[in-house]
Parts: C-alpha cells; sequence; structure tokens
C-alpha cells in the first residue's frame, strides 16, 4: 500500500472559512437578525408608552416566525430531535450550498495534500458527508442554542418610571373631568392647587405625564438599539460556536480519522521493512 513520508496536520482553529460557510447555510445571519428584533419588540413592551405599547402584542414576534421562541431553556439532544423540521427558517440557497462545497473541498484539498490517490479520494470522501446528515445537524444546532438572555435590569426601572408618569396623567385627567363636572352641575369649583403658585397641578400631571413618558419611550429605544446589538453578537458567537461542533463531528472528525489511519498504515509498514 503506498503512503506519504507523513500527514499533514489539521487545525481546528485554522477552519474559518469552513465555520463560515456552514453559518451561512444553517441561517445563522437571518436568526441573528430576528433576535435582534425580537429584542427590540420585548424592550418596547416593557418600557415603552404605556398607552400604545399594547401594540406590540398584535405584531408577530421574529423568533415566533421561525418556531425558535422556545429556546430559553435548556434542551437535550433528544428534545432537539424531537423538534427538528419544525423552525421555519428559510432552507440554504443555492449560492450558501456551493459556498459548502467549496470549503469542504479546500479542507479536503489541505488535509489530502502530499497524500497518494487512494488516500487523498479518501480525504475527499470523509469531507464531504451526505447533504441530508449535514443540514439535520445544523438544524439541530441552531434549534438547541439558546437564543435570548436575562432580560436587563433597565427594563424593570423604566417600565415602573413609566407607569408612574402613566397614573399621574391619567390622574390629571380625571381631575380635570370632576372640575368640569362640577362646574356643569353648578356645584362650587375650588381652584386646583398651583405648583410653584403659578401651575396648576393637575396640568402639570397631565403634560408631565405625556410628555415625559414620550421623551422617555424614546430613550428607551435607542437603548433597546444598542442592547439588541449586543444580544445579537452574543447569539451569534454562540450559534458559531455549536456550528463549529458541526464542524467537527461531521466534517473535520471524519477527515481525522482517514489521516489517523494513514499514520496507523505507515507506521505499521516503517515496522515491516525493520524486521
Amino acid at each position: 500500500t503506498a503512503v506519504a513520508d507523513s500527514e499533514p496536520e489539521l487545525r481546528a482553529s485554522e477552519q474559518g472559512e469552513l465555520v463560515d460557510a456552514l453559518a451561512r447555510s444553517a441561517g445563522v445571519a437571518t436568526v441573528v437578525d430576528a433576535v435582534a428584533r425580537d429584542y427590540r419588540m420585548e424592550a418596547v413592551s416593557h418600557t415603552g408608552w404605556p398607552f400604545t405599547r399594547w401594540v406590540q402584542s398584535f405584531r408577530a414576534k421574529p423568533l415566533r416566525r421561525l418556531r425558535l421562541e422556545d429556546t430559553t431553556v435548556t434542551v437535550s439532544e433528544q428534545d432537539v430531535r424531537s423538534v427538528l423540521g419544525r423552525s421555519s427558517i428559510p432552507p440554504p440557497s443555492p449560492a450558501a450550498r456551493a459556498a459548502v462545497a467549496l470549503a469542504t473541498r479546500n479542507l479536503a484539498g489541505r488535509a489530502g495534500a502530499g497524500l497518494p490517490v487512494p488516500w487523498a479520494d479518501a480525504v475527499d470522501a470523509a469531507a464531504a458527508p451526505p447533504g441530508s446528515e449535514l443540514t439535520d445537524a445544523l438544524d439541530r444546532a441552531v434549534v438547541g442554542t439558546n437564543l435570548r438572555g436575562r432580560n436587563p435590569a433597565w427594563w424593570r426601572v423604566l417600565g415602573f418610571v413609566q407607569v408612574l408618569l402613566a397614573v399621574g396623567a391619567v390622574a390629571g385627567i380625571v381631575w380635570y373631568l370632576v372640575l368640569w363636572g362640577m362646574s356643569a352641575l353648578a356645584f362650587p369649583m375650588p381652584d386646583p392647587p398651583l405648583l410653584g403658585g403659578l401651575v396648576p397641578v393637575p396640568f402639570v400631571l397631565v403634560v408631565g405625564g405625556v410628555v415625559l413618558g414620550l421623551v422617555l419611550a424614546a430613550l428607551a429605544r435607542a437603548l433597546a438599539g444598542i442592547g439588541a446589538r449586543r444580544r445579537a453578537a452574543t447569539v451569534e458567537r454562540r450559534l458559531r460556536e455549536s456550528i463549529a461542533t458541526v464542524a467537527d463531528d461531521y466534517i473535520l472528525a471524519p477527515v481525522a480519522e482517514v489521516l489517523e489511519r494513514h499514520r496507523s498504515t505507515r507506521e505499521a509498514l516503517v515496522r515491516a521493512r525493520a524486521i
């Protein structure tokens, strides 16, 4: 059996091209974008102006559209397999599949460099697992990755302040309605107290509650944008780690097994010649 003098060294850390291609095929960009939009919607539902935040409940959540909304808990491999195929992540495009094929060929080329043709062919075959197996593995990797995080504390703080401002605005409106009703019924109408001796308190409650609430809602949206980018970056890192594990299990490990067989054969031949 013809063997080479040595085996190429296969480093997982050098397989960025492969992970990039697999991440593209798995729809990581789509999932990350959905995570960012979902974060912004959740932030608005917690910190937005109370009189309009209820509108968020009628909008479809991005992760729910992808059927990935239940990834807040750790799931076992059996659980992941049970939901395989339920996600609505768009299938990989022809360009994405071509990128995976190119990345695996490049990997096989590096791993099989200098090996005799039969061994190089074995490396090529090991680096190209059946498409359905790899696709299913990538789907399981995405479904099994935690796409959420803990709600930030500022959501609760701003949400509480928004409720206080909304209650104040409603109280001011009710105050004015009571005064109007008393005036309409010809009851003696007391003058409302003045804030600082200048501005009526109910006016301060209404205007302050509305204006400050809107300003606070705008500030919350800006903060939500920052938080969404951070959450997206965190989730993208998690997904790429999961994708890298798939690359190790379904591509790098089979290739390494071929190289190990080559090494064992080469060493056995060396021992045989020494006899």
